[in-house]
């Protein structure tokens, strides 16, 4: 049976998620990285009624959850089936699909997940781009030389982060009120020019690895050299002053620009990930 999830529900299935986002045929970069953030998304998603799950007299054997991005569409984070159930997978997808009358659907996942890739023939949905995940461990780093200056976003920082947050990515699954709650703005990180803002960045740590989430410059200073440098500053920084060893981002294929400049900090692809849309 397959029911809207309640919120004393919420301890097993974050245990569920982020159990099965570990592995190769469930993984998808949708579901957030630290269990904070996840136990977070998870409750936001019960309280919103957007989290299901499929439900035996064994107990819960899978789940899915979605949410709207500022473009309207919807992104999908899961199914999340244990076993790889197929039967199970179409299932909660056929229910969210139909029940919900969703517009445009996208999907985010490893390439090689035979799992995922048989749900996506099961309802049509198409090839939209492949993307890489890359790596750089610290003792691989390459910092570029750099004169900039970076500091930690503080409270009076908000509604720049928001601004530039909402000017650059106005379209992706990360709203700007999603930034700047609760364990997420804690990591954002901000380069200023002339004591302006010009850039931000989230790094969310876990463990001894921190993933780039977001990294962006503002419009008028792309082009000369501020994106580079002031990655390599903030990874510098967090090598330096923490005791993480490992970043972790994910970069479009065709980004070749983006590519080889994250090749030439040190960082190396680890997996190959492709996005599905359903419209």
């Amino acid at each position: 049976m397959i029911r809207l999830a309640k919120k004393e529900w919420i301890e097993p299935i974050v245990k569920i998620v982020g159990e099965l986002n570990k592995t190769v045929m469930c993984y998808t970069p949708f579901c957030p990285s630290t269990d904070e953030a996840l136990k977070e998304e998870i409750h936001c998603s019960i309280e919103h009624k957007r989290l299901f799950v499929y439900q035996t007299d064994d107990g819960f054997e899978g789940v899915i959850m979605y949410f709207k991005t500022p473009a309207g569409d919807y992104d999908i984070i899961g199914p999340f089936v244990f076993d790889e159930n197929v039967t199970i997978g179409k299932a909660l997808l056929d229910y969210v699909i139909k029940t919900l009358d969703m517009p445009k659907i996208n999907f985010f996942f490893k390439s090689n997940s035979v799992f995922y890739t048989k749900l996506m023939k099961h309802i049509h949905a198409e090839i939209n781009e492949y993307e890489y995940h890359l790596q750089l461990k610290k003792e691989c780093f390459k910092p570029l030389v750099s004169d900039l200056t970076i500091s930690k976003a503080n409270e009076d920082d908000r509604h720049v982060v928001k601004d530039m947050h909402e000017a650059i990515f106005n379209d992706i699954y990360l709203t700007s009120e999603m930034l700047l709650e609760g364990e997420r703005y804690q990591h954002v990180y901000l380069l200023k020019h002339n004591r302006k803002p010009i850039g931000y960045a989230l790094l969310i740590p876990k463990s001894k690895t921190a993933h780039l989430e977001v990294f962006g410059i503002v419009k008028s200073f792309r082009g000369k050299g501020y994106g580079g440098k002031f990655l390599s500053c903030i990874i510098d920084e967090v090598f330096k002053t923490t005791s993480l060893t490992v970043v972790t981002l994910i970069v479009d294929v065709v980004n070749e620009n983006a590519l080889g400049l994250y090749k030439k900090l040190g960082f190396e692809v680890i997996d190959a990930l492709v996005s599905y849309q359903r419209k």
